[in-house]
């Protein structure tokens, strides 16, 4: 998502980014979340710069936002030596309650295991034809193969003998 976000400021970059915070969104964000007034606009030329007024404001390092620094090595704008007009960020600086570490582990890891999961799809079907053709072959065939590496291959053999 880091990069598709860059790519997409690299082919449209906006002439103008505006960030709406007067009323912002903490914890459970954004369907079970709080809301907190913040009472803030954000607008800048530049969409990154903009992102990490808006970072600092809520208590986040921008440097520590994996797409405002592939953003910032792309050229598409700066996380750093932000000029700031109007009022300066400590005075609208403010701490927002985010979601709990262990929840967000969990949820890290569920998306992993997704991605897993379906990296083992294509394995799973092979498994299972191989089941059905092991069915034909009989179970006093399958009891004299010795290991699941030759349950595998014949598996595999019989699996080619039926396309052909």
């Amino acid at each position: 998502m880091h990069e598709a976000l860059v790519d997409l400021n690299t082919i449209y970059k906006p002439d103008l980014s505006i960030i709406d915070g007067v009323m912002g969104m903490q914890g459970f964000g954004p369907v079970g979340g709080k809301p907190k007034k913040l009472g803030v606009i954000i607008s800048s030329k530049d969409p990154v710069a903009a992102d990490a007024v808006a970072a600092e404001i809520i208590g986040i390092k921008p440097s520590k936002i994996k797409y405002l620094k592939c953003a910032e090595k792309s050229g598409i704008g700066t996380i750093r030596d932000i000029e700031v007009v109007g009022c300066n960020i400590d005075e609208v600086k403010t701490k927002c309650d985010f979601i709990p570490l262990r929840l967000y582990l969990l949820g890290k890891i569920s998306l992993n295991l997704q991605r897993f999961s379906r990296r083992l799809v294509g394995f799973g079907k092979l498994l299972s034809l191989g089941r059905s053709a092991m069915a034909t072959i009989g179970y006093s065939e399958l009891r004299s193969r010795a290991s699941i590496y030759e349950l595998l291959g014949m598996a595999k053999d019989m699996l080619f003998k039926f396309q052909d």
